[in-house]
């Protein structure tokens, strides 16, 4: 139901017999009456157009009833994006989880995400110590977006927002400090999805690969990297000498998603290893290179080693032109690819 439905008199619809609601509501939304006779609900799916000034209201009357509620969802509008699935925006600003969601006893799963903005401008430390982040058990999601005018205390600041250890995804944007991920990042062993987002100072990437979970990754507007090389693997860091390795070493062993988007000075992607002993991305799937414009080639080091399933190059003229069907230098490194869309032309090969 949109919330313009409700004074739509053609809808018979009888509210007290509703199992599962899915409420599309908009700004300066008000309700009728009538929906607050939903006794028992199921599943019930908030989706906001432009936010809610209301919300807490509705919310907390149909929570106060709908005890036997078995799924509930609070989001924003929804899109869906070929290479990751489901992607929801504009989540409302909730303050504060309502006391009745407690009666919820059939309720399998409740998933939390917090949003921290305007980090910069965090000037006493103590500050980001007493939110307690690590102690929020629930906090499956977190963005830490910092900005602000001040960029002397980031990297204090990020270190004391620990979040908790099961944290599955996290974003940090507008980052100033340098580029090392915080000393916390390690302990997070169920970390699924990263989004690194416009490192003002940064010139190299953090060694992500030390977080061997990883499924997602998406590095955007980093605008002083100019070469992703072997900083990124964590390798060396853990005191292994990839030279003289003689085991087997997998790095991002579990990557199944990497994105590179606005990334306007990058040049080079090479990790310079030539070792067998050395997979790099062993299950990697859905590739995504987009508005690179000076990135002059992939790495051999991935291609065609990786499973890949799905490779899109947009908005990089040199890569388009090395990897044009048929033509291009280096086509024979991606013709095994099922799924190729270059410069928003789809191809789907191997009769797939």
């Amino acid at each position: 139901m949109k919330d313009n439905d409700f004074g739509d008199s053609s809808i018979n619809f009888s509210f007290e017999k509703a199992r599962h609601l899915i409420l599309t509501v908009d700004k300066n939304s008000s309700f009728p009456t009538s929906i607050y006779n939903i006794k028992n609900l199921r599943s019930l799916l908030f989706q906001f157009e432009s936010g809610m000034n209301s919300f807490d209201g509705v919310l907390l009357e149909l929570l106060g009833k709908n005890t036997c509620l078995r799924a509930l969802a609070m989001g924003g509008t929804a899109k869906f994006d070929m290479m990751t699935g489901w992607q929801y925006g504009h989540p409302i600003k909730l303050e504060r989880i309502p006391k009745e969601i407690r009666k919820l006893t059939h309720l399998s799963q409740l998933e939390g995400s917090l949003g921290i903005k305007s980090l910069g401008n965090v000037t006493n430390v103590s500050e980001a110590h007493r939110i307690q982040l690590e102690n929020k058990k629930n906090i499956l999601k977190l963005e830490l977006g910092f900005g602000g005018s001040d960029s002397v205390n980031n990297e204090a600041i990020i270190e004391a927002l620990q979040p908790p250890p099961n944290l599955q995804r996290l974003a940090i944007s507008e980052y100033a400090g340098n580029a090392v991920l915080p000393n916390w990042i390690t302990s997070l062993t169920n970390l699924r999805s990263i989004w690194l987002i416009e490192w003002i100072n940064c010139e190299q990437l953090p060694p992500l690969g030390k977080v061997s979970s990883l499924e997602s990754i998406v590095i955007q507007r980093m605008k002083r990297v100019k070469r992703v090389g072997i900083e990124i693997l964590g390798l060396e860091s853990d005191g292994i000498t990839l030279s003289s390795s003689s085991s087997s070493i997998s790095a991002f062993p579990k990557l199944k998603t990497l994105k590179f988007v606005e990334m306007e000075e990058l040049e080079e992607w090479d990790f310079g290893i030539e070792d067998d002993n050395i997979t790099i991305m062993p299950s990697l799937r859905v590739l995504q290179i987009e508005d690179c414009p000076k990135l002059k080639v992939l790495p051999k080091k991935i291609l065609p080693m990786a499973p890949l399933e799905v490779l899109s190059i947009d908005r990089c003229p040199i890569l388009m032109d090395r990897y044009r069907e048929g033509t291009g230098e280096n086509w024979s490194d991606i013709s095994h690819i099922p799924n190729i869309q270059i410069d928003r032309q789809y191809m789907q090969r191997n009769g797939r």
